[in-house]
Order: C-alpha cells, then sequence, then structure tokens
C-alpha cells in the first residue's frame, strides 16, 4: 500500500485565449501574404529580363551594322 501523503491537488484551468485564431496560422498567413508579393515580383523581374534580352539583341545588331560601313570600321580601327 501506498503510505504517503495523499492529498487531492487541483490544476490550475487556464484561459481560453480570446482570439480563437492559432497564432500558428497566423503567421503561416503572413508567410503566404510575403510569398505571393514575392511571386508576383518575380513575374515583374522575369518581363524586364525578357525586355531587355530585345533590347540587348537589337543593340547587337545596330552594332554589327556600324562595323559593317567602311569609314566607321576605319575609325574604330584608328581607335584601337
Amino acid at each position: 500500500m501506498f503510505e504517503g501523503n495523499m492529498k487531492a491537488s487541483k490544476t490550475k484551468k487556464y484561459q481560453k485565449p480570446k482570439d480563437p485564431k492559432d497564432p500558428i496560422w497566423e503567421v503561416l498567413g503572413k508567410i503566404l501574404d510575403k510569398l505571393e508579393l514575392i511571386e508576383s515580383d518575380i513575374r515583374v523581374l522575369k518581363k524586364d529580363v525578357t525586355v531587355l534580352k530585345e533590347d540587348v539583341a537589337v543593340l547587337k545588331e545596330d552594332v554589327s551594322k556600324i562595323k559593317r560601313c567602311p569609314t566607321i570600321a576605319r575609325e574604330l580601327a584608328q581607335l584601337h
């Protein structure tokens, strides 16, 4: 048999939080919102990169046209 102190103890009841929303879900919601913003920024950056690639292609074409011109080619050769 048990020969110790057998006093019954009450456990303290904690109040439920007033906001029924779990803080973990709140944080996850904020993270998802930020991810959506990042995704939209990435889409914009991809569009900008495609525009830049097109611009570089045009510039390369213009440079090759300039180099084909005999007078400009001579002047460029003198600079180097």
